[in-house]
C-alpha cells in the first residue's frame, strides 16, 4: 500500500537519526534503578514533556509514566522552506516507574518508540499517553502536510506481567489521502492472534482476515523500537 511506502521512507530517516542520538538516550535511568521522585527520572539536558499516574501493578499505589525530551537548542530547528517555520527535533523517551517504599523503581523504557519530529512537513508524531484498567496506552501518528499522501496512527498497549511491561496490544491504521485506501492491523499478544483489513474511507465495510502471531513474538517495552517501523 502507498501509505506503507511513506512509513518505510520515514523509517529510514528515523533510523539514521536514532543512531546519532543513542549516546544522549544512554543518560536516562536504566531499568531497575530507584529514584526518590518522578522528576528525578529527567536527567540534566532533558525536560518533562508528558506525564500520567496510575496503578499499574495492583498494589493500590500510583505509579508513573513519563515522556521526557532532550533539550538541545541545536535541535530547535528553523525552516525557511515548505512546512512549519519552527519545529523541535529533540528525541523523546518513554519511561515507566513503579512506586515503592523507597521511591520509584524504573520498570520499563522505550528509547526509540516515539519517532522524532525531524521534518518540517510532518506533524508531530507524538499523540497521546493514557492509563486504562492498569494498562499503558501510547499513541503515535503520521500526517504529512506536504511531500506525501500517507496518514495514520499506531497504538501500543503495555501491561505489567510481574517481571516487565509487556506489549499486549498493537493497532495500526493507514490511509492514503489521495485514493482513500485504508489498511488496519490489530494484534492481541494475549491470545496470539491478529486481524488485518483493507478497505476505503468511502466504504464502512472492512474485509477482516485473521492469522496467528509469530511464535515467540512477545516483546516487552524496551524491545518495540520505532513506532513507524514496528511489525506485529
Amino acid at each position: 500500500m502507498r501509505a506503507g511506502l511513506v512509513l518505510a521512507a520515514l523509517a529510514m530517516c528515523q533510523s539514521a537519526n536514532a543512531v546519532a542520538e543513542t549516546p544522549a538516550r544512554a543518560s536516562i535511568a536504566p531499568v531497575g534503578e530507584t529514584v526518590f521522585r518522578p522528576i528525578d527520572l529527567v536527567p540534566w539536558g532533558w525536560k518533562l514533556f508528558d506525564k500520567i499516574d496510575g496503578d499499574l501493578n495492583s498494589d493500590g499505589r500510583d505509579d508513573t509514566v513519563l515522556v521526557i525530551q532532550r533539550n538541545d537548542p541545536a535541535l530547535m530547528m528553523q525552516n525557511e522552506n515548505l512546512g512549519v517555520d519552527r519545529f523541535d527535533a529533540n528525541p523523546r523517551v518513554l519511561v515507566l516507574a513503579m512506586r515503592t517504599d523507597n521511591g520509584y523503581r524504573v520498570a520499563g523504557r522505550a528509547p526509540e518508540l516515539i519517532p522524532d519530529h525531524d521534518m518540517p512537513t510532518m506533524s508531530d508524531p507524538y499523540d497521546s499517553l493514557e492509563i486504562t484498567n492498569g494498562a499503558v496506552r501510547v499513541r503515535t501518528r503520521l500526517f504529512m502536510n506536504a511531500g506525501g499522501w500517507g496518514a495514520g496512527s499506531q497504538t501500543f498497549t503495555f501491561r505489567w506481567n510481574g517481571e516487565a511491561m509487556a506489549l499486549i496490544g498493537f493497532d495500526r491504521f493507514d490511509v492514503h489521502r489521495g485514493s482513500g485506501e485504508t489498511q488496519r492491523v490489530s494484534a492481541n499478544y494475549l491470545t496470539g492472534k491478529r486481524k488485518d483489513a483493507k478497505g476505503n474511507i468511502a466504504d464502512d465495510t472492512d474485509d477482516w482476515r485473521w492469522s496467528d502471531l509469530r511464535p515467540g513474538n512477545r516483546p516487552v517495552m524496551g524491545e518495540v523500537g520505532n513506532a513507524f517501523t514496528f511489525e506485529s
